[in-house]
């Protein structure tokens, strides 16, 4: 049986097992996940798979990076210019961006979440990487833009991260986090509003 030709590999393949491979891995985690589980729901042969993303860390690292792509687009898109004026507007904009991401990608969240605490995983420094760049353009939006709006004693990088982390642990633990939550659906605004919205 011959090898799996490059060009047969388009990108509309590409994605379709980005896809997969993120909803595989987002249930079972890397070491769990099956590459033949992945190929099937993608459509196509495990050494098909194999040969165009190199291995399984490979892919999990690929959808990770995808991850973080999609996170810098949806915040790229809600911070439009701002001003002290629109601070209010570009936060809410913000979580609205980042809570429509979630409805589209759940795994996601879960899957950022495992590489952060997995120092050996394929992506770990892709994470570090990553997230430290969202957190550092989100500091300085708020140092710049609405400092004097934080909770009292609480400094913009508490914030963000409290936020971040809160979010992606909520988000991260599917039915167990609606029961510690105590809700359906996470609303993140009451403490978005408390924590960087604070009235004058």
């Amino acid at each position: 049986m011959g090898r799996p030709r490059k060009d047969a590999f388009d990108e509309a393949t590409s994605l379709r097992v980005l896809r997969a491979a993120e909803q595989v891995f987002g249930e079972r985690g890397l070491r769990s996940a099956r590459l033949e589980d992945i190929a099937g729901m993608a459509g196509i042969s495990r050494p098909s798979l194999l040969y165009h993303f190199g291995s399984k860390d490979k892919l999990y690292a690929q959808v990770v990076k995808r991850a973080f792509d999609e996170i810098r687009e949806a915040l790229g898109a809600a911070l439009v210019p701002p001003t002290a004026e629109n601070y209010d507007e570009v936060v809410m904009a913000i979580v609205g961006s980042l809570l429509e991401l979630e409805q589209k990608h759940r795994a996601l969240l879960g899957i950022v979440l495992r590489s952060m605490l997995e120092p050996g995983s394929p992506s770990y420094d892709v994470v570090v990487d990553e997230f430290s760049q969202i957190v550092t353009t989100l500091v300085v939006f708020v140092e710049t833009y609405g400092k004097e709006r934080l909770a009292p004693g609480v400094s913009a990088r508490d914030a963000i991260l409290q936020l971040i982390v809160t979010y992606l642990a909520r988000m991260s633990m599917g039915e167990l986090g609606g029961q510690l939550w105590q809700e359906e659906v996470v609303d993140i605004k009451p403490t978005v509003r408390a924590l960087l919205l604070r009235s004058s």
